[in-house]
């Protein structure tokens, strides 16, 4: 029964809700739709429980915390978190023509969403899996519509890599991206379009989208009302105020939670925007300062004041956008632990890793990783016994430390050089017959990371809210974003 239930809903509701999007885009051009099914919320730790917001950053950002915003990109590697292995595929026509953006671009936009994710103190980086992917397909360089969206995220993906498709020219729309818990479309997805040209707007929309891909919502959302729906037109039960202390009435759903905490984007450190329909370009009123100027008050009487700086807001010009807040970031931080994971093994952090343990006779290990690889890190050792094979590659170094030792009668190799392909990257940490594993560098250990998940299985079971919640179950259905 629930399987013809959601066939029905895909075949005859789905383009229904699209054709009737498609009318209004005559009219303006937007940046993107939030398609989030309300049931999803069962996806989101931090729903009606902001303060496991501030466990999480207490584990992965305790340096960084206790420093202004404004990181440098140059910063050591184990001062990061994260780092995330990215795919970036351009496409062209099938002829050749019309390429999204060169190579070299496509090259600086990665340095540059680089550099706003560090400015903004996230603790996350990116860096280039394999070599850029060409893509020739008239039907992919010009996106029609959603559900081509969901055909090229699928046609051409990487499971172990957050995808960036680079397309010329979408349709009513500049950018769209799935949410990261979506079966339906490819998670850790997106695409930007580029018509060509790198320009600051660009990279501003490829940091919204990859917020998105990492569990964002929009400011402006009403995340528990009908699709495209706005926190400003939404009904009192599902309005986040403009007060970061007003509950939830009697009568309402979850009226045990703050309404900053179970409407909206459910973050009440970002503050209540309202929607972008009171401006006749699709985007907050602002004034040249980026100083919002669109007026209205919320259910309550209390006028609206968003924030403008946000990355996840809409606002135009779109360069006023240069921050995310610290609860946005322990929302990308658990949905990276969350879902960058095959088998709970992790496919984050591999851009440099620290070798330690023992290979015994007949084992083998391939790590091939593009920065660094650091074998027998502090008074750690690695031993490769006799009958073992090791081969290492690293884009940048390696390092061997005096806990090094390869035994007679076994096999080891190490190169440094440009990585020439994707299949050889390693796709997350191996363990050992003994249980020991080579270890991502970076600033988490193995325990943060089993703290921080604990965490967080606690915050889905509802363990953190004193009032009990039932949930039903989620059909998933459009849980992906249109952006511009």
């Amino acid at each position: 029964m629930r399987t013809i239930l959601f066939i029905f809903l895909t075949v005859f509701l789905f383009p229904l809700y699209l054709r009737a999007q498609e009318v209004g885009l005559h009219a303006q051009i937007i940046e993107d739709e939030v398609y989030f099914d309300p049931k999803d919320t069962i996806h989101l730790p931090h729903f009606g429980q902001n303060e496991i917001l501030d466990l999480i950053l207490n584990i992965t950002m305790s340096k960084q915390r206790n420093a202004s915003k404004g990181s440098s990109v140059g910063a050591l590697v184990d001062d990061i978190p994260f780092h995330i292995p990215v795919r970036i595929w351009v496409y062209h026509n099938d002829d050749g023509d019309n390429q999204a953006l060169s190579e070299a671009d496509a090259y600086a936009l990665l340095d540059s969403v680089n550099r706003r994710y560090a400015e903004s103190n996230t603790g996350i980086q990116f860096y280039l899996k394999c070599n850029i992917t060409h893509v020739f397909s008239t039907r992919f360089n010009s996106v029609n519509n959603d559900l081509e969206f969901l055909a090229m995220t699928h046609a051409f993906r990487d499971p172990y890599a957050l995808n960036w498709h680079l397309a010329n020219a979408t349709s009513g729309w500049v950018g769209m991206a799935n949410l990261p818990w979506n079966p339906v479309g490819a998670p850790f997805s997106f695409v930007v379009e580029c018509d060509g040209a790198l320009t600051s707007n660009r990279v501003n929309t490829t940091v919204h989208e990859i917020g998105h891909t990492l569990g964002l919502l929009h400011t402006h959302d009403n995340g528990r009302g009908l699709f495209g729906s706005y926190n400003g037109d939404a009904a009192n039960c599902f309005q986040e105020s403009v007060s970061r202390t007003r509950t939830q009435g009697i009568g309402c759903a979850f009226s045990y939670g703050k309404k900053c905490e179970v409407n909206g984007d459910f973050l009440c450190d970002t503050e209540a925007a309202p929607n972008r329909k009171n401006v006749n370009d699709g985007y907050m009123l602002v004034d040249a300062h980026c100083n919002y100027t669109g007026g209205g008050v919320d259910n309550w009487g209390d006028a609206w004041s968003p924030q403008t700086r946000n990355y996840m807001a809409y606002v135009n010009p779109r360069t006023c956008r240069n921050e995310f807040t610290w609860g946005q970031i322990a929302v990308m931080h658990m949905a990276i632990m969350l879902y960058m994971n095959d088998n709970s093994r992790p496919w984050y952090n591999l851009s440099s890793i620290k070798l330690s343990g023992t290979v015994y006779s007949g084992e083998n290990e391939f790590h091939n990783v593009p920065q660094r690889i650091e074998v027998a890190h502090g008074n750690d050792t690695y031993t490769i016994n006799s009958g073992a094979t090791v081969s290492l590659h690293a884009g940048e170094s390696i390092i061997l430390k005096p806990g090094f030792h390869a035994q007679a009668g076994s096999n080891f190799s190490a190169t440094v050089g440009p990585l020439t392909g994707c299949s050889t990257i390693t796709p997350y940490n191996i363990v050992r017959g003994d249980g020991s594993y080579s270890l991502p560098a970076g600033s988490l250990t193995q325990e943060d990371i089993e703290e921080c998940l604990s965490i967080i299985t606690k915050a889905l079971n509802r363990e953190y809210v004193k009032t009990g919640i039932e949930y039903e179950e989620s059909m998933y259905l459009d849980s992906f974003i249109n952006d511009a």
